[in-house]
């Protein structure tokens, strides 16, 4: 049974079309090796560089001092630098009516004056004390980026996030380490798992200003020398 040369060719030919097809049309099933893209059945919980994990603030601190101070010193006259001074003091004003006497041109006996004897003594007492009482509540939900990920598989995650309501601006950063066994199936983590955390909330605002002390009496307060 003899082919014709054209006919055999024809059929290798369109054999090959139909196996190349096959083969192009079975790789478009999964990703390219490489790709970033990632399947709907992928998993989402964030271990890469670059991955978001959300991070549920419940942060609720109450701290409590109270202190108590109390100094007294007592010096009496004779000790210290208060002899001399006392004898100094008392010769001054034993002579200073015969002196006052004499610039008026009269005459004084220093013995016809009374004058009595004076004694210095020193004696200081401080009784002071303070109470403190701060307490802190924070619940909020912030988006962190996965900036690395060290040897042992913890990831560090950094995130800032700036809320503007009117006249008033929350600004919020947050830095720590994660493991990847505490962060939940919706790739969520609370902030009381995170090690090394870094949890900043600064409001400014005209209501923040109004809560602070003027510049004039903060810096009265630094100098003045009694509290």
């Amino acid at each position: 049974m003899k082919f014709s040369s054209p006919i055999f060719l024809s059929a290798f030919a369109l054999t090959g079309c139909i196996l190349t097809g096959s083969v192009a049309q079975a790789g478009s099933l999964w990703l390219k090796e490489g790709s970033n893209e990632q399947s709907m059945f992928a998993d989402k919980i964030a271990r890469n560089i670059g991955d978001i994990l959300t991070i549920v603030v419940q942060e609720d601190t109450s701290t409590q001092q109270t202190a108590r101070i109390k100094t007294y010193a007592n010096t009496e006259g004779g000790t210290g630098i208060f002899p001399a001074l006392n004898a100094t003091l008392n010769g001054f004003v034993q002579a200073l009516p015969s002196w006052l006497s004499k610039q008026s041109g009269g005459s004084i006996d220093e013995n016809d004056v009374d004058i009595p004897t004076l004694d210095i003594a020193a004696k200081s007492e401080w009784n002071g004390g303070g109470d403190t009482q701060n307490t802190l509540t924070i619940t909020n939900r912030t988006a962190v980026t996965v900036v690395d990920v060290l040897p042992n598989g913890n990831l560090v995650v950094e995130g800032a996030k700036i809320i503007r309501a009117g006249q008033e601006s929350q600004y919020a950063y947050m830095r720590g380490v994660v493991r990847l066994v505490d962060i939940a199936s919706d790739n969520t983590i609370p902030s009381t798992k995170i090690a090394d955390s870094q949890v900043e909330f600064i409001p400014e605002g005209e209501l923040s200003d109004a809560q602070k002390k003027g510049w004039l009496v903060r810096m009265w307060n630094s100098i003045r020398p009694m509290p």
